[in-house]
């Protein structure tokens, strides 16, 4: 498992615990590493089977990934997209969708 593998896997073992929503900071501004993140954690998520529905990002990630609120990320357990202001190089991960 890669470095970042072995960050994201200690960081979904705490969402998956929980019930609430996990703020996770990214470590980059770089939207290519942030996309590989993005990537390993939904891979992740379904591998674990941790009930990930929905990711939050911010909407300068979101346009540099080409991403839109409300998207679905084909890969994995297919959360959707969510943009949030104010976020920055942070992701936020959601069990439910909110209402």
């Amino acid at each position: 498992m890669t470095p970042t593998g072995e960050i994201v896997l200690a960081i979904l073992e705490r969402f998956r615990a929980s019930e609430d929503p996990l703020l996770v900071p990214l470590g980059t501004d770089d939207p290519d590493d942030a996309a590989d993140i993005i990537g390993e954690a939904v891979a992740m998520c379904t591998q674990m089977g941790a009930a990930l529905a929905a990711m939050s990002i911010d909407p300068r990630l979101a346009r540099e990934l080409g991403l839109r609120d409300g998207e679905v990320i084909p890969q994995g357990c297919r959360p959707i997209v969510r943009i949030e202001p104010g976020l920055g190089s942070q992701l936020r991960l959601c069990h439910r969708l909110a209402s």
